[in-house]
């Protein structure tokens, strides 16, 4: 997955290349990005959502904002 400005350019450190790959069947997968990606910054930004599924994935729902306070990760 990959966040991009308004008109769908990457944003520099939400590009598909920074984000840890999800690669398991799960509800409540959260997508991380490297160390230095900061959403604080994108906050009142319009951003677009990219996802960028392999072979014969699907993608069910998301949600993007707040985590779930209950959320602990998957392991």
């Amino acid at each position: 997955m990959e966040l991009c400005d308004a008109v769908g350019e990457p944003l520099r450190g939400f590009r598909r290349e920074d984000a840890r790959p999800l690669t398991t069947d799960d509800l409540r997968h959260r997508v991380e990005w490297d160390a230095t990606a900061d959403l604080s910054d994108l906050a009142g930004k319009a951003v677009v959502l990219k996802f960028h599924l392999d072979g014969k994935a699907r993608l069910y729902s998301y949600r993007f904002g707040n985590p779930d306070p209950h959320f602990r990760g998957s392991d």
